[in-house]
């Protein structure tokens, strides 16, 4: 990741960080720019997959085979052979 400074649109160097959880972080970062010499915070955070972890997908789609009605488990199967 790439940052920029907000002012002069230099690059930034991080120097340090701040976890406040799993999911966000705390970045203070200084501009490279001598003439312009920055200081910056931002905040990092997740937001979601675009792609579940494998062994979610796998457990989601066990759980909603495993709920599925006996005649529409064995329509399930027909339909793959």
């Amino acid at each position: 990741m790439r940052l920029l400074c907000p002012k002069c649109e230099s690059p930034l160097r991080v120097i340090s960080t701040r976890q406040f959880s799993k999911e966000v972080k705390q970045l203070y970062a200084d501009c490279q720019t001598m003439e312009c010499g920055a200081r910056s915070v931002f905040h990092v955070s997740f937001s979601h997959f675009t792609r579940p972890p494998e062994s979610n997908y796998k457990a989601f789609m066990k759980d909603f085979i495993n709920n599925l009605p006996d005649d529409e488990k064995q329509g399930l199967i027909d339909s793959l052979a």
